[in-house]
């Protein structure tokens, strides 16, 4: 009876801790001032958050597995005049949003954070530039014609229009830069063309043409693992 007692209090507690961190996730977000894509004045870079906790987020080097650090690096290397247009991942729950995070948020004029209703695409087309520690937002940014500054391992890093964030870039300069969109379409064919072959997530399975033998596939997948154990990503 006593452990049935401790397992039941401690589920309580954990249930509670949530509880409230949840009302303080949404009284922090409500106190923000949003923002729609036509109220914005300045010209902005768009920042796309990533959902927290993520490996991509882990293995961006210190101090921009931090966002805040990330966005208000983008701030400095941007003309006075300029914001950054802050969008929240929609799956983002209660981890690695707290107080401190809004705080710092709500305490910079120039960090503007887009209403909820905010599509991506929106935002993509009318910023300068995208940035994001290494997200697809950023490839969005290359496809729409505008560039894209990543702080990680993007795997879009070595198209065209992409850049890796440094305190001496010129920002105002690279937004002024025309993208090729068939110079991006082309190196993406390229990159994916020397990729081994496979598929490593069961849910992609639907996907596949109705014809298609996935048993085939999955022996093609070890093959390609195989190999990639041996010598690399970059072998084929």
């Amino acid at each position: 009876m006593a452990v049935m007692d401790a397992i039941f209090e401690r589920d309580r507690s954990l249930a509670l801790w949530r509880y409230s961190r949840r009302r303080r996730l949404r009284k922090n977000r409500r106190r923000l001032k949003t923002a729609r894509i036509d109220e914005l004045r300045a010209p902005f870079v768009y920042f796309s958050l990533h959902y927290e906790p993520e490996a991509i987020v882990s293995s961006v080097p210190y101090p921009f597995c931090n966002q805040v650090n990330a966005m208000e690096a983008l701030l400095a290397i941007a003309p006075s005049d300029w914001i950054v247009a802050v969008k929240e991942n929609p799956k983002q729950r209660l981890m690695f949003r707290d107080d401190a995070f809004f705080e710092r948020i709500k305490a910079n004029p120039r960090l503007v954070w887009l209403s909820p209703e905010t599509e991506s695409s929106e935002a993509v087309r009318n910023a300068r530039a995208t940035a994001s520690l290494a997200g697809t937002a950023g490839y969005e940014s290359l496809l729409a014609g505008r560039p894209c500054i990543y702080f990680g391992n993007a795997w879009y890093r070595h198209l065209p229009g992409a850049f890796a964030y440094d305190p001496g870039l010129d920002l105002q300069a690279i937004c002024q830069q025309r993208i090729d969109k068939q110079a991006v379409s082309e190196c993406v064919n390229q990159f994916f063309s020397t990729r081994p072959d496979g598929m490593m997530h069961p849910r992609n399975r639907n996907l596949a043409p109705a014809d298609v033998d996935l048993n085939e596939v999955a022996r093609q997948t070890a093959r390609s693992m195989t190999r990639i154990s041996r010598h690399g990503i970059e072998h084929r």
